[in-house]
């Protein structure tokens, strides 16, 4: 890892990019790259891999995401948005429909109440959706054995 980070600061140095960073580093990885790097990342980017427990539920009539979206005029995309931007993620919508690029920046200006807030935590599943067992992970040779090993047991 410190040899691809000096590489990469070499790229700053030399002007080919203004910034760089890691993605999905654990805070162990991260610890260790910042007790060599000269140039701090940018960004530690994490995909959250949140999971909702049942998705058919989610969109059913009854289901807290559509009675919270109901309470507050919203639709259920703004909802789920705000949800993530409330528990501090932050978040990058991509659309090409005007519709919900519309409704996209009408996320600010309103909050979802502590108590719906909670309930909807309570429907998210916290994993990872892909652990990288298939691709990282080699029990014969390799520096990962296990995932646990991969993700530093922060699994």
């Amino acid at each position: 890892m410190e040899g691809v980070w000096r590489e990469m600061e070499k790229l700053v140095k030399d002007g080919l990019v203004r910034d760089i960073g890691v993605s999905n580093f654990t805070l162990k990885k991260l610890s260790k790259l910042l007790q060599c790097a000269q140039i701090m990342p940018s960004v530690c980017q994490v995909k959250p891999a949140d999971a909702v427990q049942d998705w058919i539920k989610l969109y059913s009539s009854e289901s807290p995401l559509m009675q919270v979206s109901d309470k507050l005029n919203k639709t259920p995309g703004q909802v789920l948005l705000k949800w993530a931007m409330q528990r501090g993620t932050s978040v990058i919508p991509k659309s090409t429909n005007a519709e919900r690029i519309k409704g996209n920046i009408q996320l600010f200006g309103w909050a979802i109440p502590q108590g719906d807030f909670e309930v909807l935590n309570s429907m998210m599943l916290q994993r990872r959706a892909v652990d990288g067992e298939e691709i990282f992970v080699n029990k014969s040779e390799g520096p990962y054995k296990t995932v646990a090993e991969l993700w530093d047991d922060e699994v």
